[in-house]
């Protein structure tokens, strides 16, 4: 009778199947794919809520701006700058009415300074600022594009703008619809707010 020594066992249990390592490796790879599509998730979110917070701060800026400037404007007793409207302080130029959708897209008003300024949305969805004769500026990020923008007087949109004259407060509310990339998704946002002119009518 023969007994196999220690060195032949040893020699029998040394190393892996090769279903076992087919096993391992199977599991790996399955590890690493759950992990690589955590973390791509985990960007694609990340991402989100950058290009969220930067159309927050984009239209913040745009109805900020806009908003401070309008509760200083003053009225225009000549009626220069508002094209023949004396005594007005906001004008909804006909030129910037919207037939189709029966809104104005723009708003002309004189600066405290004595500037004859224009906010409005331009045939190619942007929206910009213009000071008497220079050239329109972009208020928000080319990125942005702006599918509506509606200036109303008053709270009526039939009227073309709002005087100093009487005991109504003028006052200005602007909405905006604004198309963004959000997650390679386009979504559109809308943002509403109505100015009253800081010097009150007493």
């Amino acid at each position: 009778m023969r007994f196999k020594t220690h060195y032949e066992n040893a020699s029998k249990d040394k190393g892996f199947t090769l279903v076992e390592l087919v096993v391992v490796l199977a599991i790996f790879i399955i590890v690493i794919d759950v992990a690589v599509t955590i973390f791509i998730s985990m960007i694609s979110h990340q991402k989100r809520i950058l290009e969220e917070q930067e159309f927050i701060n984009q239209a913040s800026y745009a109805m900020e701006y806009m908003s401070k400037s309008l509760r200083v404007a003053a009225k225009d007793n000549d009626g220069i700058c508002l094209q023949g409207y004396p005594g007005y302080i906001y004008l909804l130029p006909a030129a910037r009415y919207n037939a189709q959708d029966g809104f104005y897209e723009g708003v002309k008003f004189l600066t405290e300074d004595g500037a004859c300024k224009e906010f409005f949305l331009d045939s190619s969805g942007l929206l910009k600022e213009a000071r008497n004769q220079d050239t329109p500026q972009n208020i928000l990020s080319g990125k942005f594009t702006v599918k509506e923008a509606r200036f109303i007087a008053n709270g009526d949109k039939t009227l073309n703008g709002a005087s100093g004259i009487g005991s109504i407060q003028p006052r200005l509310t602007i909405l905006l619809k604004i198309e963004t990339n959000i997650g390679q998704t386009l979504q559109e946002k809308i943002i509403q707010t109505t100015i009253s002119d800081i010097n009150l009518n007493l």
